[in-house]
């Protein structure tokens, strides 16, 4: 069989398969009915089939037998990929790990791991920038950050940003001996 008929072959079958489509999209119009959906899915259809009728179906010169054709050109070799000894976990901060990828002089971070890990910062100092996790005692009690902040336990600035973790005790009683 030639390429034009197989092409011609291949039309004919299409033709068929799409005159039902075609004649129940000619019904529902007809009774009115609102088929701009089915009446845009038909027309991309229709474009399709008009591509298959001017092109050829085998690529090749025409009398082509159909065998491979001449080979294409070598590409570029690419960039080998990475291996484990390239990959690297390095610290950020008190409470994170950064996945990094190294080869030569090039480092890409991967991705970043954060810890939610308490960490104490000692007694409060107004000057220090406390994030969500630091402890810090003021007062004789031990409080929790919630969220970013320099403002002081204990007052109207600090109150949505600190949580009372320990309250200081009672002063004991001076011990007499008997």
């Amino acid at each position: 069989m030639s390429p034009d008929e197989a092409a011609a072959a291949v039309l004919q079958t299409v033709k068929t398969l799409l005159a039902p489509l075609e004649t129940r999209l000619a019904v529902l119009e007809a009774a009115g009915r609102p088929l701009e959906t089915l009446a845009a899915d038909l027309a991309g259809v229709r474009e399709r089939l008009a591509a298959v009728e001017v092109k050829p179906l085998l690529a090749g010169p025409a009398g082509a037998d159909g065998k491979d054709g001449a080979p294409g050109l070598d590409g570029k070799d690419g960039a080998d990929g990475l291996g484990f000894d390239e990959l690297a976990l390095e610290r950020r901060g008190d409470r994170g790990l950064v996945v990094v990828a190294k080869r030569a002089d090039v480092t890409r971070e991967i991705g970043a791991i954060a810890f939610p890990v308490p960490v104490y910062r000692g007694v409060y100092a107004p000057s220090f920038r406390y994030t969500p996790g630091d402890l810090v005692t003021w007062g004789g009690s031990l409080w929790h950050c919630d969220q970013a902040t320099s403002a002081r336990p204990e007052t109207a600035d600090g109150a949505a940003a600190w949580t009372l973790m320990v309250k200081r005790g009672r002063d004991g009683r001076d011990r007499r001996e008997p």
